[in-house]
């Protein structure tokens, strides 16, 4: 049985291990910074998070679940989050209320199909595709468009830049068997389990995270970096890391690291191209 003078140092050496990490400081702590936001720019996010953390493992940055591009925008600037995703430009009322862009990244966006022999898509059918209540393939096969929400930034920058397509997807929004998604995750998962399915995604999150669906030449131009870089690839997105009026340092440190040499090899690898951020 230990002795009284054995037990009293075994206690003061226990205190003293308690009392220096209770006072160790604070810098020796991980420090954490949230980001969330459009759910195509996840996947990236992780993997220039995770490659931000080894580089620097006193730092942490978690990515949240899909908040969509205006849910980002309301939760930076309620202070909920440290650092927005989005894939919209800013809205003025936004702008006003010191949300700025950081950091950008083009990447083609892509269109995708569970059809294994499908192969190309041309931007001019777009709106007879989506106006056609049973559009098929050209091997026959029935083609089933996957619908976002009003308020998704793809659906819109498509609308944006192809002639007719709004008419179209407000008709196809009226057919009630047409199958719909509410965030680009949902939108992954229904275009692989619907047979002979149609969306869109950007090149970005098919690269991070592992899609395994057919992806669709573009007027002829498959979507890559290369085809980006060029400007043969007709279709692009572009999407922003957004920061609040008051940065933390971790949320600085990673922002930092994004720019670096090494993020833009990170963006490249992921699908994208660097791009310089708008002027407020």
């Amino acid at each position: 049985m230990p002795t009284v003078p054995k037990l009293r140092r075994a206690l003061l050496q226990a205190i003293g291990v308690t009392a220096a990490i209770l006072c160790a400081p604070a810098a020796a702590w991980p420090e954490e910074a949230t980001i969330g936001g459009t759910g195509g720019a996840l996947g990236l996010a992780r993997a220039l998070g995770a490659d931000f953390s080894a580089a620097s493992p006193a730092d942490n940055l978690k990515v949240l679940p899909s908040l969509g591009s205006t849910g980002a925008m309301r939760a930076l600037l309620d202070g909920a989050i440290d650092l927005g995703l989005s894939a919209r430009p800013l809205e003025p009322a936004e702008a006003a209320r010191g949300a700025r862009e950081v950091a950008c990244v083009r990447t083609p966006l892509a269109f995708v199909s569970s059809l294994e022999s499908a192969r190309a898509i041309e931007v001019a059918r777009l709106p007879a595709l989506f106006a056609d209540p049973r559009p098929t393939w050209p091997d026959g096969s029935p083609l089933r468009i996957i619908l976002r929400t009003r308020l998704d930034a793809d659906t819109n920058y498509l609308i944006s830049v192809v002639p007719g397509l709004s008419a179209a997807v407000e008709a196809a929004r009226r057919r009630p068997e047409s199958p719909s998604a509410a965030t680009d995750q949902d939108n992954m998962e229904l275009a692989a389990m619907v047979p002979g399915s149609l969306t869109q995604a950007t090149l970005v999150q098919l690269v991070t995270e592992g899609i395994k669906l057919r992806v669709l030449a573009v007027n002829g131009i498959m979507p890559s970096v290369e085809t980006l870089e060029s400007g043969r690839y007709p279709l692009v997105r572009r999407l922003c890391i957004i920061a609040g009026q008051s940065v933390s340092g971790v949320a600085q440190r990673f922002v930092s690291h994004v720019l670096s040499q090494r993020g833009a090899s990170i963006l490249r690898e992921s699908g994208g191209l660097p791009t310089p951020v708008s002027a407020r």
